[in-house]
């Protein structure tokens, strides 16, 4: 089943349909975004928040992607290619 991804003016996403797109839960998009995570170099990097419309916090899906990335082989996370058998 695939996740139905609609942006919000200016191309940003919320956090639910962030951890849609990489596979976790919306607390570890949080954790992101509040704790941070170690990129390729080794550095503790925080998620931005792009913009706050009240308690929505909005994010650019390439600064989700970078964290995706980062964090995808240390959390031994895979991603199904194609349909499962």
């Amino acid at each position: 089943m695939t996740a139905e991804i609609t942006p919000y003016p200016g191309d940003l996403i919320d956090v639910a349909q962030a951890a849609a797109l990489c596979g976790v839960s919306p607390v570890t998009i949080r954790s992101w975004i509040n704790r941070g995570y170690r990129n390729a170099a080794g550095e503790l990097v925080k998620l931005p928040v792009a913009r706050r419309d009240g308690r929505l916090i909005l994010l650019d899906p390439v600064d989700v992607a970078k964290a995706d990335q980062a964090t995808k082989t240390r959390a031994r996370r895979y991603v199904l290619r194609g349909e499962a058998a």
